[in-house]
């Protein structure tokens, strides 16, 4: 399933979500927009199952790439201080885009041999996901939120010699709780939490011929957010997430292999949020 069709079915989803959502409850001022810009710092090391380095890591990235993000939400706005309690639809949708170097520490290979090797990485990632629930505030301040979350992520890493490809799609079920910590003031806490499985997981080397897909595993993430409505048309936010999930070794294919790995991603940002 290409790049292309994935967002197609997201966008797809949203406007089917924004034709429903007036049928069912949606109140002016429940949308926003928010751009915001921060940072992805990435923490990924590919594993020696073969026992053929000293610390089992045969190479890793780290690094901070600046990102920029943009999303649609639709909520109900606990800052009203709204009496219903009933349940209300929920959506969001975040495209994201980061790019930046990362630092490369692991080997290069000849024949059987491996020697030390360090350098930098161009990295560009490309990530879009979809959320939809419904909500239910419990008091004036506090409401809950389960939610079903679909999410494809291309990241292209370009090495020296070669570049990377990898794509997933990830399917979670989280849960979001807002509460406005303050009364009277127009302050926002959230706080979620998602787990699910990664699907349609693919790696492509062109260079060597490479082209697998790299097995289905877990993953999940966290995440908190504060936001502070100072008019009643604009927002600032600023928030910190953290993900990981996992990629199988793949099939050999040309003589190559890719083994497995391990991903964490942890990311801040802070942006504006214009209310409609």
């Amino acid at each position: 399933m290409n790049t292309m069709r994935i967002h197609k079915r997201l966008i797809n989803a949203l406007a089917l979500y924004c034709l429903v959502s007036p049928l069912i409850g949606a109140q002016a001022q429940d949308w926003q927009i928010q751009l915001s810009a921060g940072q992805a710092n990435l923490d990924y090391q590919e594993n020696d199952n073969a026992g053929l380095t000293p610390d089992g890591v045969l190479n890793s990235e780290t690094g901070a790439t600046p990102m920029a993000t943009v999303s649609l939400i639709h909520k109900n706005n606990l800052l009203k201080h709204s009496d219903n309690r009933a349940w209300t639809p929920y959506g969001r949708l975040d495209f994201q885009y980061a790019r930046g170097d990362s630092d490369y520490d692991g080997y290069l290979q000849s024949g059987d041999t491996l020697s030390p090797y360090q350098t930098t990485t161009d990295n560009r990632i490309w990530q879009a996901d979809i959320a939809l629930g419904a909500q239910k505030p419990l008091t004036d301040t506090l409401s809950i939120t389960p939610t079903l979350n679909l999410s494809h992520r291309q990241w292209q890493r370009q090495l020296q010699q070669y570049q990377e490809d990898f794509k997933h799609t990830a399917l979670l079920a989280g849960i979001a709780i807002d509460w406005q910590p303050l009364d009277n003031q127009p302050m926002l806490i959230t706080a979620s939490g998602q787990v699910g499985r990664t699907l349609n997981t693919q790696i492509d080397v062109p260079e060597l011929g490479l082209k697998q897909s790299i097995g289905h595993a877990k993953t999940w993430q966290l995440g908190v957010e504060g936001q502070y409505q100072f008019s009643n048309d604009f927002s600032v936010n600023a928030g910190v997430s953290h993900r990981e999930w996992q990629y199988k070794e793949s099939a050999v294919e040309n003589g190559y292999q890719y083994p497995d790995s391990e991903s964490a991603e942890t990311q801040w940002h802070v942006g504006l949020g214009y209310v409609f």
